[in-house]
């Protein structure tokens, strides 16, 4: 969900690899400015501009075309996955809300996601809903059964996310606090996970990366 500014020779072509794990957090916008961003967008289920920015701060977006040119972006044009968009933060909605980065975000989620291990079994993080109608949100891992985490949703409902996602609604303009916890007769080796927050309707999908320690096996004969 982050823009790159990469500065090339005339005339030079060149291939920019980005790797790593992603980072939880919410845009710092300049206000009453230009600024360049990528968001959380579900590939699949792109939103159109209109749907996805709805009354934000978000009053301009521009899209790079294939002439390396700025264009404006239509109220009814999809935004894509995976692209940066030069946009104006500020107008009438600013001062009400300087952390928009997407309709349903993560609140309180710590940056480097979610860590299990050494007595932290437990963790949570609250999803916060900035649109106007119930929206179904579906949390699962990536690699389903096959993940490194054995990581439950513990509410708003219970679902072991190795067996199967889970879905529930997120009324308008609500917030939904996430518990999960890591099972650890599972859990019988250090792993590492993505998890997976989407919202179809409205085009978002966030990443959060989850880290697991082994949790001592006595007690599970």
């Amino acid at each position: 969900n982050t823009g790159y500014l990469v500065q090339l020779q005339e005339g030079a072509n060149a291939t920019l690899t980005v790797s790593g794990i992603p980072v939880v957090r919410k845009h710092r916008w300049v206000q009453e400015s230009y600024n360049l961003a990528g968001f959380p967008i579900l590939a699949g289920d792109e939103p159109t501009r209109a749907a996805y920015f709805g009354p934000s701060p978000i009053t301009e977006v521009f899209a790079l075309n294939t002439g390396g040119e700025w264009t404006p972006l239509a109220p009814n044009a999809k935004l894509a996955a995976g692209q940066a968009y030069l946009v104006y933060y500020g107008g009438p909605n600013a001062a009400d809300a300087t952390d928009y980065t997407a309709p349903i975000f993560i609140q309180d989620a710590p940056g480097a996601g979610l860590r299990f291990g050494a007595g932290a079994y437990q963790q949570s993080f609250m999803l916060q809903s900035l649109a106007p109608i119930s929206t179904p949100v579906t949390i699962s891992l990536l690699q389903g059964a096959n993940a490194g985490v054995a990581v439950e949703l513990m509410a708003p409902l219970t679902q072991s996310l190795r067996s199967g996602s889970a879905t529930f609604n997120l009324p308008a303009g609500a917030a939904q606090r996430l518990d999960f916890a890591v099972l650890t007769a599972e859990q019988l080796h250090d792993g590492e996970a993505l998890l997976a927050i989407s919202a179809p309707a409205l085009g978002v999908r966030w990443l959060v990366p989850v880290t697991a320690i082994a949790g001592s096996k006595a007690g599970l004969w």
